[in-house]
């Protein structure tokens, strides 16, 4: 999964970047499980830039939280692009929640003082017309359901149950800025609930 360099210095009016500032606060947590994901399907990275043979392309056991090696090459493609499309999907709602603490709402942290980011411009998804006939948010938490049943269809191992795929958002609710994030504001926590169909805007 691509995500832009948290370094860019493209802060200021104008910029080419959705909801910059806040990605620069939950970014991090993400790119890490990217990192841990492609390490166990491409092999653990070596200093000259070459992996490893002992990842799932390589048939070889290298678990990612529960989930690893399948039993065919084209299995283990298949639970590699899942789980990707997973926190591909993860990454956007983590974004939306950041952006829901910008200055307005988060006058303490140094780190929230930026302007919330128009939802208009990244959280709606328009006819031919350009009416909005769906938030993306929404959209985001429909995929990952539906993941489920296609994960379990294609007979990949583990099988996938709400348990299983709760590891994931766990593993990300705890992270620090997320865990404070949630605790001062209560009202966001269905931002990371698949299942919740509200979509918090604040």
């Amino acid at each position: 999964m691509a995500l832009s360099e948290l370094n860019l210095n493209d802060d200021g009016p104008g910029n080419s970047i959705q909801m910059v500032r806040a990605r620069k606060r939950c970014d991090p947590y993400i790119r890490a499980l990217v990192d841990q994901l492609d390490d166990a399907y491409y092999g653990t990275p070596q200093p000259d830039n070459s992996r490893l043979p002992d990842g799932w392309k390589h048939g070889v056991l290298h678990p990612f939280f529960l989930w690893d090696v399948q039993s065919t090459p084209a299995q283990s493609k298949l639970a590699f692009d899942a789980l990707s499309g997973v926190l591909h999907h993860l990454t956007f709602l983590l974004q939306h929640l950041f952006n829901q603490d910008h200055r307005g709402q988060n006058a303490t942290d140094p780190e929230a003082d930026y302007d919330k980011e128009p939802e208009g411009r990244y959280n709606a998804v328009r006819d031919d017309l350009g009416n909005v006939v769906e938030t993306k948010v929404r959209r985001a938490k429909r995929w990952m359901r539906e993941m489920a049943t296609q994960w379990n269809a294609a007979t990949l191992q583990p099988p996938m149950n709400r348990a299983r795929f709760n590891q994931i958002v766990n593993f990300i609710r705890n992270r620090p800025k997320v865990a404070e994030l949630l605790a001062r504001r209560a009202t966001l926590v269905s931002i990371l609930d698949i299942d919740d169909e509200a979509d918090v805007s604040e």
